[in-house]
């Protein structure tokens, strides 16, 4: 195969008589320069064996080189004799090799063999050994007694590691596909066919195989034309069998529908209802059962015309053609069917099934050919035309649901008519062809280190942090009033602490149909969701999750300012945010996620971060809530923070709940999870010990009256991140000395610009390699700082105190930036909630530390108020983290505070 692919003048023959050990295969071809050449081979089939220097010296054997020097002689011979079996050419012309599977010894392999072009086509992977001198010198001397061992070493050679009986079959089917062009589907067919013309001419025959073979001879050209015939046989069955494999049976009404249709014609287009034509197909196919008919793609036709026309004439009645995108001229087939239509007899018949879309040019030249001879009509598909069985076989098919495996009845039940009817014939082609689709949008995976979270019942309940005592008697009322309200915020905090908290593990364990979550910024809201959008996914299969991050489609919710919402603005909300696709004419998932909204109602939807389109949006956001309430959804989650005043409406009485803070426990878990996934090498017990250290240095330092600042999920990871350098010492020092303290001010500005950058990516979706967003979010940033520096001096400092600071532009900020609190428009999450024009921050520490930063920054200035008040009881974090700042960088004043 290898001689005629590189197009070779050769005589190739086997078992040649007078050759010795040279005589499996001789190979007889013309060079580039028309020089007669000669190869000889010995072919050794060995299993699991080393060829080894004494078996190369050994006087027989399958490798010993004296036989073969003695079979090299007799070649000689028969080049030189002057009788009649004289051989053409020369021995200087010729190569002599040993081809086996097996390996050398390490010591004999050849450092210099390199394989040379006239003998290049016979290698099939491994390598080649030509002895020399200088590497092989025991050689040399074993054979030096013979006299013409250096010829005969210089034209031998031995390929070794070559490929054994079943990976040749590999290499043949190459050189095959590549001479014939084959298809892979034909290429077992043709291969087999091919061995055994081999096989026939090796045992049978006494012909040389040469690159010209009379037709007789010509095993290429008679593996063709049987391949050809087989080929065509099958052909013809092809499709028939396929049809029948999906096992599709429709009713017998459909069947006379498609009678009716067909009729008496001879010549038949018929329209299928989608791009697929398998349906209509399969549905002929049942119609003409009884009548001897085929099946054929365009492709089939094009390659095997003048077959498929003389089997048309006697041994079939009705040439069924499915239509398929094809860039060749139709024309020459087309009119070959009229021509035949028009001398055959009364039984033949054609029927051409085209698909609902891109095939105009071929209906079009079709139409022109038969002219009035053809009859158009539509296949009018319906899923309650077959019968019970293939429904059930077709709902048994699986699809990906939202990234995980089920079965298609796991979503459509058996007795939803209405949805069986939408379904689409391409896509049920598709399934019938055990093709899975992909439907919906896989759910997000959980983080490794999540905690299970309990949710408590909520109130609505304001808090702030206490101020000095004030000398003016009406700000006394306001503080008396404050610590009324604190006294009964936390007898109601306990009452809410004792109740059994609900730690549900799916979206469906909480038994309200609508659950409002409302907690702080970082309390793991969208984690929470996430989670349960996953477990849920495991235990309810059948369930469709839309998760709708309400931030990503302002663009909808500015089109219902503008309009009344109705129930289709949320359909195409939810649509949007399910990332329902239609494409190539594949409806599906369209129509399943419809008729889920519409009737089954199998849905629940997760509203995430209203608190980021409040105000502006917020009304537009009731109105889609209202409709979501009317419809059949079965579970509603919706998140957003406690700032939210008013939401939702008192009409709505819907039950809400906050998410339990992180126990001791809790936070232990947490952080030995986190740094597990970060440092898996790292020993359990150390992650254990640097997590206990890490929590009580947390409660020492972070606790402001029962709020500790890693009982907030967000926050714990800040902590978690801080302390990540002790654990990468594990891996070099036998011993860690664990932390006695924390950074407060470090933590702190590793939190703040998280958080901004948090703002930034997710709220505000800004891409921060932008020039010209860098830009503006610098301004930006140093606004940040300056509205919440003011802010954090309003929420610590009595009105006294802010009437003693340098700086008098501050009680202005404050107030303006707090006006922008109120209204929602504040969404970094640092500030909770305006309470008698005083700021609640997450933590007061966190308050602090913005007084602190600014303090040191204006230094001079801020000298006076420091001396009066820093040295104040209530001052004493405040006081710490200035010693902290104006201490940095400086090793011993650091070391005198640590």
């Amino acid at each position: 195969m290898r001689a005629t692919n590189k197009g070779y003048k050769f005589n190739l023959a086997s078992n040649v008589k007078g050759l010795g050990a040279f005589d499996d295969v001789v190979v007889e071809y013309l060079d580039n320069n028309c020089s007669k050449k000669h190869i000889f081979l010995q072919l050794k089939s060995k299993v699991k064996r080393l060829i080894t220097m004494s078996q190369l010296k050994s006087k027989d054997g399958d490798f010993s080189l004296r036989k073969y020097y003695d079979s090299y002689i007799k070649v000689e011979e028969n080049f030189n004799c002057s009788e009649g079996g004289k051989m053409d050419g020369s021995i200087e012309e010729s190569l002599f090799i040993i081809f086996t599977n097996t390996d050398f010894v390490q010591d004999l392999r050849s450092k210099k063999g390199i394989v040379s072009g006239e003998e290049e086509f016979l290698m099939t992977g491994g390598s080649v050994l030509q002895f020399n001198e200088e590497e092989h010198k025991d050689i040399y001397e074993h054979l030096q007694e013979l006299p013409k061992h250096r010829e005969f070493l210089r034209r031998f050679r031995i390929f070794y590691n070559q490929a054994d009986e079943k990976e040749m079959d590999c290499h043949i089917k190459h050189e095959l596909q590549q001479n014939m062009k084959l298809p892979d589907s034909e290429l077992d067919l043709t291969y087999m066919c091919f061995i055994e013309f081999v096989k026939d001419w090796w045992q049978n025959h006494n012909y040389f195989l040469k690159d010209t073979n009379s037709k007789e001879h010509d095993i290429l050209e008679k593996t063709k034309e049987n391949v050809r015939t087989t080929l065509v046989a099958k052909v013809l069955d092809q499709r028939k069998i396929e049809i029948d494999d999906l096992s599709i049976r429709y009713k017998k009404s459909a069947i006379t529908d498609m009678e009716m249709m067909i009729g008496g014609h001879k010549a038949v287009l018929i329209f299928a209802t989608e791009r697929s034509t398998t349906l209509t197909t399969a549905k002929i196919h049942q119609m003409l059962s009884a009548t001897k008919h085929v099946i054929l793609n365009l492709q089939q036709l094009i390659q095997y015309r003048t077959e498929v026309m003389l089997a048309w004439k006697s041994m079939f009645d009705v040439l069924v053609l499915e239509s398929q995108r094809s860039a060749e001229n139709l024309q020459d087939n087309f009119n070959q069917i009229s021509i035949f239509l028009k001398e055959c007899d009364v039984k033949k018949k054609f029927i051409f099934i085209s698909s609902a879309f891109g095939n105009i040019q071929q209906t079009s030249d079709l139409c022109n050919t038969l002219s009035t001879k053809l009859t158009k009509e539509y296949d009018d598909w319906k899923f309650t035309d077959i019968v019970t069985n293939t429904r059930m076989s077709f709902l048994e098919k699986k699809v990906y649901f939202q990234g995980a495996e089920i079965k298609l009845s796991d979503i459509v039940k058996k007795y939803d008519v209405g949805m069986l009817n939408a379904l689409d014939s391409d896509s049920i082609s598709r399934l019938l062809g055990n093709e899975k689709l992909s439907i919906g949008i896989p759910i997000e995976g959980t983080v490794q280190y999540y905690i299970d979270r309990t949710l408590l019942c909520n109130e609505d309940i304001k808090i702030r942090f206490p101020v000095q005592e004030e000398t003016n008697p009406a700000l006394n009322n306001i503080i008396l009033q404050e610590l009324q309200d604190i006294i009964s915020y936390r007898k109601k905090e306990f009452d809410r602490k004792t109740l059994p908290g609900l730690t549900p593990s799916t979206l469906f364990e909480v038994e309200d149909r609508v659950i409002l979550v409302t907690d702080e910024p970082g309390m793991g809201k969208s984690t929470l969701l996430t989670h349960l959008a996953r477990e849920t996914r495991k235990r309810h299969p059948d369930m469709w999750i839309v998760r709708v991050n309400i931030n990503n489609y302002t663009r909808i919710l500015n089109e219902l300012k503008k309009k009344s919402c109705d129930e289709n603005d949320v359909i195409n909300l939810l649509t949007e945010a399910a990332k329902v696709k239609e494409t190539d004419g594949l409806y599906l998932e369209r129509r399943l996620f419809d008729y889920t909204c519409s009737s089954t109602g199998n849905m629940a939807v997760l509203i995430d971060g209203v608190d980021e389109v409040n105000p502006l949006y917020t009304e537009q956001v009731v109105q889609i809530l209202r409709f979501l309430t009317r419809m059949k959804i079965k579970k509603i989650w919706v998140t957003f923070r406690n700032s939210m005043k008013g939401f939702p409406p008192q009409e709505f009485q819907w039950h809400s709940y906050s998410l339990a803070p992180f126990t001791e426990k809790d936070q232990k878990c947490f952080l030995v999870k986190f740094w597990k996934e970060k440092f898996p090498g790292v020993k359990g017990d150390c992650l254990e010990n640097l997590a206990q250290r890490v929590v009580e240095l947390s409660m020492k330092h972070l606790t402001a009256g029962d709020k500790n600042f890693i009982g907030i999920p967000l926050q714990c990871v800040l902590l978690a991140e801080m302390f990540e350098e002790y654990l990468q010492q594990y891996s070099t020092a036998a011993t860690v000395e664990l932390p006695d303290h924390i950074n407060v001010v470090m933590l702190y500005d590793r939190y703040v610009e998280k958080k901004w950058d948090i703002y930034l990516s997710e709220k505000k979706v800004s891409d921060r390699t932008n020039v010209n967003v860098l830009t503006d979010d610098n301004a930006l940033h140093t606004t940040f700082i300056d509205n919440l520096t003011a802010a954090a001096f309003v929420a610590i400092l009595s009105t006294h105190q802010l009437e003693k600071l340098a700086d008098k532009t501050i009680a202005k900020i404050a107030s303006d930036f707090l006006k922008n609190v109120e209204k929602g428009e504040e969404k970094t999450g640092l500030i909770l909630d305006v309470i008698e024009e005083r700021p609640v921050f997450q933590h007061r520490t966190l308050a602090e530390y913005f007084v602190a930063k600014r303090l040191c920054k204006n230094f001079s200035a801020s000298e006076t108020f420091m001396r009066d008040h820093l040295l104040e009881s209530e001052f004493v974090v405040l006081r710490s983290m200035v010693d902290r700042i104006l201490a940095d960088k400086c090793p011993i004043h650091e070391a005198v505070i640590t």
